[in-house]
């Protein structure tokens, strides 16, 4: 800023009234943070590293839903439940999961992960080997 004097004034921001939002400041005007402002920014960077955006995942399952129902008049909540157990015992293609399904991933241990094997099974049945598997453990 120029006074009518040629002189410069330059303003200078107010002191952080707290740590945090000195850290804050001093991030947006590229200093460099100190040890200990650098392992807190690292212990919050590790956190959101493997954090995905609630509605991110939400617009991909509409993005999916809304595929479905295209093809489907109605789409119930046994339409749901049929799609989800097709989905999750599906194998996948490619990436690090490859040929690994959803259930597989999660540990799940299943007699089968065949889609139609499992659409045949018994509930009874299939409820039964889960807890005995379950208490197994």
């Amino acid at each position: 800023m120029a006074c009518g004097d040629g002189v410069a004034v330059v303003a200078l921001a107010p002191p952080a009234p707290d740590r945090l939002t000195g850290l804050d400041r001093g991030v947006g005007r590229d200093r460099v943070p100190d040890q200990d402002e650098r392992a807190s920014y690292d212990r919050v960077a590790a956190v959101l590293k493997d954090t995905i955006r609630a509605s991110s995942a939400v617009e991909c399952m509409n993005s999916v839903l809304r595929m479905q129902q295209s093809r489907h008049k109605r789409m119930t909540p046994p339409m749901l439940d049929l799609k989800r157990l097709y989905w999750n015992s599906h194998p996948f293609r490619s990436g690090p999961r490859k040929e690994a399904c959803p259930y597989q991933a999660l540990g799940l241990e299943l007699p089968s992960f065949d889609f139609w094997e499992l659409l045949q099974t018994d509930p009874s049945q299939l409820a039964q080997r889960l807890s005995t598997a379950h208490n197994a453990e």
